[in-house]
């Protein structure tokens, strides 16, 4: 099955950070000839003046105009949304609107005690109606060509629906870039027998682990 990725959203508040998800989000757009929905929202409950609006405009247009100091950008179908609201809100709100198949975000990198709280791309990957492509805080491997770089991909598996979808991404990825392809299962902890008492022999878990290695070993087609 081979993904068709037709519009793709990627929020920028103009920080280095945000500048390297752009920059990745432009080589998935030109990969897959796809629309680029550049979104920066705003804190304040109204738009920016006229003036500050062009300002922002004319910042994202640099960067979509040379994303890559070696690769110039050939021609790219893409549009700036500047829009008021929370973030998180924003990018699901608009991702929906405009029907986008992708939204590439970018995250922090941040203390324990603040994950704990939340933080946009944790809750737009739980409210967006379509997969969500978080790029970590440092340059990605294409960045010297401005094309995408998959060498290896790791899938969470877990036999639920859910997974079979992130599955189905992962096995059309590795084919198209020729990646090599991780399929990762958890087990839950049992709880260990204490005491004299304890159970020797073949225990739950080992018949656990078998079942799920078959599935795995299925889940991949020939």
């Amino acid at each position: 099955m081979k993904i068709t990725i037709k519009r793709i959203l990627c929020p920028t508040d103009m920080s280095p950070e945000s500048d390297e998800a752009l920059r990745y989000a432009i080589a998935l757009a030109r990969a897959y000839e796809a629309k680029l929905f550049i979104c920066h929202s705003v804190d304040s409950s109204s738009l920016p003046c006229e003036s500050r609006t062009w300002e922002i405009n004319q910042m994202i247009e640099s960067l979509v105009s040379n994303p890559t100091p070696l690769a110039p950008s050939p021609t790219l179908e893409w549009e700036s949304v500047l829009v008021a609201g929370e973030p998180a809100e924003v990018i699901t709100r608009e991702a929906a609107k405009r029907e986008v198949d992708l939204i590439v975000m970018r995250t922090r990198q941040r203390p324990y005690a603040a994950a704990l709280l939340g933080s946009t791309a944790e809750a737009v990957c739980r409210t967006a109606h379509c997969p969500v492509l978080v790029t970590p805080s440092r340059e990605w491997a294409g960045f010297p060509t401005g094309e995408v770089s998959l060498n290896r991909l790791l899938v969470a598996y877990d036999f639920s629906e859910d997974s079979e979808l992130a599955l189905a991404w992962g096995l059309s990825l590795s084919q198209e870039y020729q990646a090599e392809l991780h399929l990762l299962h958890i087990l839950p902890r049992e709880d260990k027998p204490v005491g004299p008492g304890r159970d020797w022999r073949k225990s739950a878990g080992d018949r656990r682990f078998q079942k799920a290695a078959l599935l795995l070993q299925t889940a991949v087609p020939a």
